[in-house]
């Protein structure tokens, strides 16, 4: 995730000052950068950094902190202003009021041009999108190679438990465990009071105060006394099939942002589990066919030999699997 921190270890930005909320600067991601004057109105958008010269605000304290505050309204990551020309310095008044809405703010020398700092910033956005989409298809490589060696569900399960070094278990529809990390007894513990006060997988309990509009639909937060549980829903053609469970070391608010770090892990273990699910599913079915099969060819007297049945189970799944991964 791209914060503000990041906008201010750019070159660009060596001459530059953060005056308030450094905690914050190293939480608010930063999707997109401009440049605006008064008016605000719609033009700002959220997780925007937001650069000014303050043009007309050099006499007009009030008008500069309406200003400010409507940018921090906005839902702006942060807002740098240049100094020296329009505005010769920045009123305390403007500080103090970024500093109680912990709002990263920045003033910026004169002479520092803003097409270089909206240069530098959209730049290290897009490097930041192309490592994404390296690191989604090394995952997704990693993930399908655990399918396609026949480990399933048990070997996807500790993938995620290295990847984020937290429990991990893995359960069917009604949340009967299947398979869990070595560490997830507490995990267990957790799940099993969790079900025993809901009755039921899909009874959500949100952590209060999370902000959960940014998760996927198939991810949700389940509210416990010491931690947060992460329930991923295992769905395939709009059928459950089960849940990967993971237990957070931290709690509302700062488990969502730490959540954004990983969705694409947790998406692709979601997509790569449904396979599983579906692998097992189908194979059950096999053997319960070739098991009716068998009864039902001793019962006609057509009943040649075991090596045969064997063979057309071992070759039906084959195929299958070969145009599930084809």
């Amino acid at each position: 995730m791209f914060t503000v921190k990041d906008v201010m270890a750019l070159p660009v930005m060596d001459q530059s000052l953060l005056l308030t909320a450094y905690e914050a600067s190293k939480q608010n991601q930063v999707e997109w950068v401009s440049i605006i004057e008064a008016p605000v109105e719609d033009f700002v958008r959220k997780n925007e950094v937001v650069l000014t010269t303050g043009i007309g605000y050099k006499d007009q304290i009030s008008q500069l902190l309406t200003f400010v505050k409507e940018v921090k309204e906005a839902g702006a990551a942060a807002l740098i202003v240049s100094i020296g020309h329009y505005i010769p310095q920045l009123p305390e008044s403007v500080i103090s009021y970024c500093s109680e809405q912990k709002f990263p703010l920045v003033q910026l020398p004169w002479d520092v041009r803003f097409s270089e700092v909206t240069q530098q910033i959209s730049s290290a956005l897009n490097q930041e999108e192309r490592d994404a989409v390296k690191r989604s298809d090394s995952i997704r490589k990693e993930l399908l190679e655990i399918v396609l060696r026949g480990e399933g569900l048990g070997e996807i399960t500790s993938y995620l438990q290295k990847q984020l070094d937290m429990p991990v278990i893995v359960t069917d529809r009604r949340g009967r465990f299947k398979h869990q990390t070595r560490n997830a007894e507490r995990l267990k513990s957790l799940w099993n009071d969790y079900l025993l006060n809901q009755g039921d997988p899909l009874s959500y309990s949100y952590e209060d105060g999370v902000e959960t509009r940014s998760l996927p639909s198939n991810m949700h937060w389940i509210s416990t006394p010491h931690s947060s549980i992460l329930q991923l829903t295992v769905q395939t053609a709009r059928e459950i099939q089960g849940f990967i469970l993971i237990q957070w070391p931290s709690k509302g608010i700062k488990a969502e942002k730490e959540l954004l770090d990983h969705l694409i892990l947790l998406e692709h273990a979601a997509t790569t589990s449904a396979l599983c699910f579906l692998h097992d599913q189908t194979a059950l079915e096999t053997e319960l066919r070739l098991k009716d099969d068998f009864v039902w060819s001793l019962a006609k007297g057509t009943f040649e030999s075991l090596d045969d049945t064997l063979s057309g189970q071992s070759l039906f799944i084959t195929i299958w699997i070969q145009i599930i991964y084809a």
